[in-house]
C-alpha cells in the first residue's frame, strides 16, 4: 500500500481494534505526525481549490491559454492536478479560512504569508499556474507556481515545511513510481 512501517503498524492495529499509537509513538512523534497530517489536509484543500479555479474562473483564462499553448491536454492537466491561483492578495486565504482552516495551518503549509505592513495574511501564490507536488504516497506536499504576468520570480515554490523539502522531492514521482518499480530502476 506504499506506506511507512509505522503507518502500517497503526493501520493494522486499527483493523484489530488495538490502539497502537501509544505503543509506537512518543508524544513528540505523535505531535510531529499530527502536524504533517494537518499540512497534508491543507495542501489537499489548496490543490482542489486551485484545480477548480483553473477549470471554472474567467480570471484563469490566461492559465488555460498558457497550458494549451504548451501542449498540455486536458487529460494531462487532470493527471498532474494542475490549477490556478487567483490574482488577489487574500482570495485563497479567505476561502480557506471560510472552510475552517486556521491561519496557523496556512502559514505552516507555506500557502500564506504575514504582511509586514499590517500583519494580515496574504496569499503566497497569486496569478500563477499551479503545479502540485506529490510524495510517493500521493499526498500533496507543496506547490510550484508559474507566473502569468511580469512579476518575479517567474517560478515560485512552496517554502520548506515538515512535509516538503525542495532538494528531497522529485516532481512527478507519484506518477512514475509504479514504472520505476516494474523496471527496477
Amino acid at each position: 500500500e506504499n506506506i511507512s512501517f509505522t503507518e502500517a503498524v497503526m493501520r493494522l492495529g486499527n483493523r484489530a481494534g488495538i490502539d497502537v499509537a501509544k505503543m509506537v509513538e512518543t508524544d513528540e512523534e505523535r505531535a510531529a505526525r499530527e502536524r504533517r497530517e494537518l499540512i497534508y489536509r491543507v495542501n489537499k484543500f489548496a490543490q482542489r481549490y486551485y484545480r477548480q479555479f483553473l477549470l471554472g474562473a474567467s480570471q484563469a483564462q490566461c492559465g488555460r491559454d498558457y497550458l494549451d499553448k504548451r501542449g498540455m491536454s486536458p487529460e494531462s492537466q487532470e493527471g498532474f492536478g494542475l490549477g490556478f491561483s487567483p490574482n488577489g492578495w487574500d482570495v485563497f486565504v479567505s476561502a480557506a479560512l471560510a472552510k475552517g482552516i486556521s491561519s496557523k495551518a496556512l502559514l505552516e503549509a507555506g500557502l500564506a504569508l504575514k504582511a509586514d505592513s499590517d500583519g494580515q495574511l496574504r496569499d503566497r501564490f497569486r496569478n500563477r499556474v499551479m503545479f502540485p507536488i506529490f510524495d510517493v504516497y500521493g499526498n500533496v506536499i507543496g506547490f510550484g507556481g508559474r507566473n502569468m504576468d511580469s512579476s518575479h520570480p517567474k517560478y515560485l515554490n512552496s517554502s520548506e515545511t515538515p512535509v516538503f523539502s525542495k532538494r528531497m522531492n522529485l516532481y512527478g514521482i507519484n506518477l512514475a513510481l509504479s514504472d520505476i518499480r516494474n523496471q527496477g530502476c
